[in-house]
């Protein structure tokens, strides 16, 4: 992708991939990576010459590339080897934010009234009605506490994907998690890219009302933030994993990872506000996206599509 749009530019340097279950050598332990990765940037900082490197950029979790998490150990790695040159870190917090720079943003909004970034129209005042009933809601309905409490449900539950035999790997944080599909768990070897077993899988679970994110041989999961527990349960449903004979179709092995059923909403549990807010939501949609025959003067419908007829 980054070729197709003339990247990286050509004063960019890209370091070692810290892709754990990928990468590792054989016996290699998480915090025995991480050395490798750091002194990999350790090597590379010194070829390109020390005084050249501008700023090291990262994710904190690479979204990108389907929400993989860095190996114990490597940022504190990595920062040592930018202090020792003298190098700039640029965290990129596009999905994380870490709890020391949400605190300092909340004590600067307490210093100058306000902490935000500006727009060409980001005084909209039904923008700013919007924003501001978005966060009244995000405090009443305790979002924040609710994301903790149900991505530790979430990410254990799908720990248990990881004895599923096309899963290789299964890690996250909070209700963000990615999974390997693998062809051999032993070797991590992948399917061939010809396949497309990760499509046959999106396209499976998408009859089932599950819609996930495919990255290569790797899917990511990114649920909703008013996803519940038993929604979680719902969306992995190990128990009703069906056993995977050798002989089985790739078609067939890949249909078998999850089964989830989404049609209880809202489920028991569930705080009644946040429940009817649901329910309100579900009118809103069905009633954007329930076809409606198209009106207009000496209009025909064919083909889904409104058309005139010729005069």
């Amino acid at each position: 992708m980054h070729a197709d749009f003339g990247q990286p530019f050509a004063i960019f340097r890209h370091t070692k991939f810290p892709h754990y279950y990928r990468c590792h050598e054989e016996g290699e332990s998480e915090e025995e990576f991480a050395t490798r990765m750091a002194d990999a940037l350790d090597a590379l900082t010194i070829a390109e010459g020390p005084d050249t490197v501008a700023a090291f950029i990262a994710e904190p979790m690479m979204g990108a590339g389907g929400a993989i998490l860095p190996p114990r150990t490597y940022f504190a790695k990595i920062e040592a080897v930018l202090r020792k040159y003298d190098v700039l870190f640029i965290a990129d917090e596009a999905l994380l934010v870490d709890e020391r720079i949400y605190q300092a943003m909340l004590v600067e909004s307490g210093k100058l009234g306000n902490f935000a970034h500006r727009y060409t129209c980001w005084a909209h005042p039904v923008a700013a009605a919007v924003a501001l009933e978005v966060q009244r809601i995000y405090e009443e309905m305790d979002f924040v506490g609710h994301v903790k409490r149900v991505g530790a449900h979430m990410q254990q539950a799908l720990g248990r994907l990881a004895e599923h035999p096309l899963v290789g790997d299964v890690r996250g944080v909070g209700l963000l998690a990615g999974l390997d599909i693998v062809a051999d768990k032993e070797t991590r070897a992948m399917f061939d890219p010809t396949l497309q077993v990760p499509a046959i899988i999106e396209r499976n679970l998408k009859k089932h009302a599950l819609i996930l994110r495919q990255i290569g041989n790797r899917i990511g999961l990114s649920p909703p933030v008013v996803i519940t527990e038993s929604e979680v349960d719902d969306l992995v449903l190990v128990q009703q994993v069906q056993p995977v004979t050798k002989r089985s179709t790739v078609s067939e092995r890949v249909g078998r990872v999850v089964v989830p059923d989404h049609r209880r909403l809202p489920p028991a549990g569930v705080p009644a506000k946040q429940g009817r807010c649901r329910a309100r939501a579900r009118r809103y949609l069905r009633s954007t996206l329930t076809p409606r025959k198209a009106h207009g003067r000496r209009g025909t419908r064919r083909g889904g599509a409104c058309r005139r007829r010729p005069h």
